[in-house]
């Protein structure tokens, strides 16, 4: 790593060593800055400044990502112009998905979480309304991940199949499968719990919406738990 690109570690601000150098989430806060070569030099990232950036989240993900031991490796195309997309990959090895929080550059993470407030019938302005999450027909009760294996030479290749039979019951037997590609992710264990957590998520049968009064405006933010 003598002559690595340096990488950030949201959680201390500092050059990341070691272990941490393979956390998604540091990837992910540096790409979302600029990486720069040892001479200094600008050559790929976003260019958001970290005054931009949701750096507390970062690091609470990047903590989840060690404890669940998520990794993240690849070849990245450092030509490429929609470093966007290549931010949204590295969120996706980290079990997350990008998103704004406040006007900051943030991401969400699969991970089990505390409700932070409750909405009661006082809270509300308005009506629910409810609506569909995704065609009933369309929805997978199986995942197949497709991850960088370094067995087979650093190639793309499928990983085993991801259900639920309570999935498949719910769905009358008929098996619907849904593959899912991990560019970053080499790992096959890591790629089979993303792929249970994309299974999970596909199946929620609704999304509905709450029209609230402006004194609950900031009683969460993206991605956390309210009941």
């Amino acid at each position: 790593d003598a002559n690595a690109t340096p990488l950030i570690d949201p959680r201390t601000g500092i050059a990341a060593t070691g272990a941490a150098r393979y956390n998604p989430w540091v990837w992910f806060y540096s790409y979302a800055q600029k990486w720069q070569s040892v001479n200094g030099t600008h050559f790929a990232g976003l260019g958001w400044e970290t005054s931009q950036i949701d750096t507390a989240q970062l690091a609470y993900n990047a903590n989840i990502a060690d404890t669940n031991s998520w990794t993240i490796s690849g070849q990245i195309d450092v030509t490429s112009d929609n470093a966007l997309d290549i931010l949204k990959d590295m969120a996706q090895a980290g079990g997350g998905t990008l998103t704004t929080r406040n006007g900051f550059l943030s991401a969400t993470i699969n991970a089990a979480k505390t409700s932070v407030a409750t909405i009661t019938d006082d809270d509300f302005a308005g009506k629910l309304t409810f609506g569909s999450a995704s065609n009933l027909l369309e929805r997978p009760n199986s995942v197949i991940p497709r991850f960088i294996s370094e067995s087979n030479n650093w190639t793309v290749v499928d990983g085993s199949a991801v259900t639920d039979a309570a999935f498949v019951t719910a769905d009358k037997g008929f098996v619907r499968s849904q593959t899912i590609t991990l560019p970053y992710v080499a790992n096959a264990t890591q790629a089979g719990k993303l792929a249970a957590y994309h299974l999970v998520n596909s199946r929620e049968p609704f999304t509905f919406t709450l029209p609230l009064k402006p004194s609950m405006l900031h009683a969460a933010d993206v991605g956390e738990a309210i009941t």
